[in-house]
């Protein structure tokens, strides 16, 4: 072999090894990037797609030192509708990365979206390297797998800004197609045929851990006869639909294109450019332009100048979405918040949001009163946002469940000053007194009622009497009873039946009995739900004659017999794996000339349960399909809790992998919950994790019950550096963990002598009980 052959050979080969490893660093991303926010995201009322403004998925990357800049840069493009993924390169430490990430989680409509990540694992980026090229396709690789929503990929660095706020660049760029991709490009190579496209060089950021410059290989390459090389601006705005071409088509254009530019410099100047201007597909969607104002030396040298307050002017009225490039703090970034995105200092830049995705967003932290208070607050800053009663609703909801209620009473004055007060904020006042064992003031709550100038009605006592009885406080809801009957109101057969039910859910059948009488001596007949009461009361305790005794009361007295009764029945019977009767009774039921639903169809699914034919489960749901009916999240709750309780984990999962495809079936946070409770019960607390993350992933909340499974799974396993991470998570969104929960976690740390890390949780606990929330 030649001495020629012999170069171009090992040639060859460092640029095939270079290319491979090149692969490898773009693809295998899966377990790395999620270093401080799982990708998850609420199924809220940002809705994405044809009819709706578009969305962006930023790439803001930095270096070391530059944690600041890009949290300044972050809370200045933010918008719940985008997605964002920031990058810290490997000149930076794992402390900057951590403390960017608690920054992100410190601002709360961040939280309340979840859509911003931080990259763990960080990427080597080699100056003039083809390492900045594969930094950018794994950004694009992540940001696509993470949110199907977003129409364009804006990357930016430290050194940017935006010169217009995202709602107005979505409003322009509403106006066009979504295929359009914005990028200056060019094919007169000019200087940069002979010093960036020519020569060629391999970047050891690929390769090495330590940080290098790229070398370059002795002889030069002609130009490719194959494609066109076009050249431009690195800072680009491109479309999903030519993302997806490069990252995921069958055209194997972006792929030669890739080996080929693995081994040029500056590959972020070609690559893109050249594979959109040499696709039949794409070509006619460029835009030549990347959107950015940029001031250069004559002539210009490798970066344009930096901007400073002399600038701002020209920049403003430039017409462009950002500028660069910027010294940290320049004043004037100071300007542009103040005259263009009208941001406050640690702010995000005001959005337009509507009622809907607020009260939705409120709804979604149901279990993080803390949280949705933060986040409420920060809705009503933004440009023309009135909150309506139903988000002060839904905060009241929040907050009753974390006992918060001083803070709730300063939210019913709110409603007042507003003209938004009304009888179902002291409901729910009432029942969140009711459910935190106050009963005492659940009923002041009610008779507060006049105060504020409202008066009250029947609807209202039976209102009261219903909370008091699903709070278990049903003795206190029949002293109301007793003591306002007649006085302050006139029952009506529905205040009957609540405590009916009440008494029946206590299995207080004498009560009940009481109850009945009462109401018959006051010439109230009992109707079908009464008798739908009483049936369900008497199954509760096992007396399944006797209930059957009331439906045969029900046909002498010509009283239609409702899927409901039905469905008690079905239960209870089997239950006691009386499964012939309950068969009976479901068809019965579908003889019965009612529509067919699901709940009824569910009590049988229970009832093969509860006798373990399974495949009898199973082929029943399978009905349901064909018929249309369903099944939904509950048929799939009971099926796993009865394959659980039998130990039959394996099999358990297999159903909650199906039901997580399933449309319509989404699972809770009940069904997660007992999902990773019988993972820990199991000692696999790998798989309670994997469940725990696909919750996340799918923008379901946690609540207190969830964490304490996990939080108590990792000290029985001895992993008290999760158990810690987690508890430490559960605090952050404002949960008041129960002191059993810490007791356990302290046992297991002081065991370990790890005092200190006790001390500090502790601290940061008491911080949490006793810090008032203020508006």
């Amino acid at each position: 072999m030649g001495a020629e052959k012999k170069w171009l050979y090992a040639l060859f080969c460092a640029a095939l090894v270079s290319f491979l490893i090149f692969l490898s660093s773009i693809s295998g991303f899966s377990s790395s990037y999620y270093a401080f926010s799982s990708h998850r995201r609420f199924a809220t009322s940002v809705n994405h797609g044809p009819g709706h403004p578009p969305a962006f998925a930023y790439y803001i990357s930095g270096g070391g030192g530059d944690k600041d800049r890009i949290f300044r840069l972050l809370l200045a493009v933010y918008h719940p509708r985008n997605r964002y993924l920031l990058h810290i390169g490997t000149d930076g430490s794992e402390e900057e990365r951590r403390k960017l990430g608690m920054l992100v989680k410190s601002v709360p409509v961040i939280q309340a979206f979840w859509n911003v990540d931080v990259v763990g694992k960080p990427d080597p980026v080699t100056y003039m390297g083809s390492t900045n090229i594969a930094a950018m396709l794994r950004a694009v690789s992540i940001l696509l797998k993470v949110d199907g929503g977003w129409d364009w990929f804006v990357n930016l660095s430290a050194n940017d800004y935006p010169l217009i706020t995202q709602d107005d660049l979505s409003h322009v760029l509403s106006s066009v197609s979504r295929d359009l991709n914005f990028i200056d490009h060019t094919s007169d190579l000019g200087w940069k045929e002979g010093q960036r496209v020519k020569p060629i060089v391999v970047d050891p950021g690929l390769y090495l851990a330590r940080k290098t410059q790229i070398f370059y290989a002795t002889e030069k390459r002609p130009l490719p006869e194959a494609f066109r090389v076009f050249t431009g601006s690195p800072w680009v705005v491109l479309s999903r639909p030519f993302l997806e071409f490069c990252v995921f088509g069958w055209d194997n254009l972006p792929r030669t294109l890739l080996m080929y530019f693995t081994n040029a410099v500056l590959s972020q100047e070609v690559y893109f450019h050249s594979v959109v201007c040499n696709s039949a597909e794409f070509k006619n969607t460029t835009v030549n332009s990347d959107m950015r104002y940029m001031v250069w030396d004559n002539p210009p040298k490798m970066e344009p100048l930096f901007l400073n307050t002399s600038d701002y002017d020209l920049m403003a009225q430039s017409g462009a979405a950002f500028a660069r490039q910027f010294n940290k703090d320049e004043a004037i970034l100071d300007m542009i918040d103040q005259n263009i995105l009208k941001r406050s200092q640690n702010w995000v830049t005001p959005v337009n949001v509507s009622p809907l995705l607020v009260n939705e967003v409120i709804k979604k932290l149901s279990n993080s009163g803390v949280l949705a208070l933060s986040f409420f607050r920060w809705a009503e800053k933004q440009n023309g946002f009135n909150h309506s009663a139903e988000s002060y609703h839904g905060l009241v909801e929040a907050l009753g469940k974390i006992k918060q209620f001083k803070m709730v009473w300063i939210l019913v004055d709110e409603l007042k000053n507003k003209g938004l007060l009304c009888k179902d904020a002291f409901a729910l006042v009432s029942r969140r007194y009711a459910r935190a064992r106050k009963v005492k003031e659940a009923i002041e709550a009610f008779e507060r009622m006049e105060k504020y100038g409202l008066v009250h009605e029947l609807k209202d006592f039976n209102r009261l009497l219903d909370t008091l009885c699903k709070s278990r406080n049903v003795g206190n809801a029949q002293e109301v009873f007793d003591k306002w009957k007649n006085r302050k109101f006139k029952p009506s057969i529905k205040s009957y039946t609540i405590l009916l039910e009440g008494w029946g859910q206590e299995k207080n059948l004498l009560r009940l009995n009481e109850v009945y009488r009462e109401m018959m001596a006051d010439g109230i007949e009992p109707d079908v739900v009464s008798y739908g009461i009483m049936i369900h009361a008497h199954c509760k305790v096992k007396k399944y004659d006797e209930a059957i005794e009331l439906l045969r009361e029900m046909e002498r007295k010509k009283i239609k017999v409702t899927p409901h009764v039905y469905c008690t029945l079905i239960n209870g019977l089997g239950s006691e794996k009386r499964l012939d009767e309950a068969n009976k009774y479901f068809e019965l039921y579908k003889g019965s000339g009612f529509e067919l639903e699901v709940f009824t169809f569910n009590a049988m699914v229970g009832a093969y349960c509860w006798s373990m034919r399974m495949d009898d489960a199973y082929k029943l749901v399978d009905e349901m399909r064909r018929c249309k009916i369903g099944p939904n999240t509950r048929t799939y709750d009971i099926i796993l809790h009865h394959l659980i309780k039998a130990r039959r984990t394996n099999e358990a999962y297999s159903v909650f992998q199906k039901m997580s495809n399933d449309f319509g079936c989404e699972p809770t946070v009940s069904s997660y919950e007992i999902m990773v409770r019988m993972f820990c019960n199991e000692d696999r607390i790998d798989m309670a994790v994997r469940v725990w993350d696909q919750m996340k992933a799918k923008g379901v909340l946690p609540g207190m019950h969830s964490f304490s499974t996990l939080i108590n799974g990792f000290c029985h396993e001895n992993k008290l550096d999760d158990a810690c991470r987690y508890f430490q998570e559960m605090l952050d969104m404002g949960m008041r963990p129960p002191l059993p929960l810490f007791d356990n976690l302290k046992r297991a740390l002081l065991d370990e002598g790890k005092e200190d890390t006790v001390k500090a949780l502790w601290r940061k606990l008491e911080k949490l009980r006793k810090s008032p929330l203020v508006g």
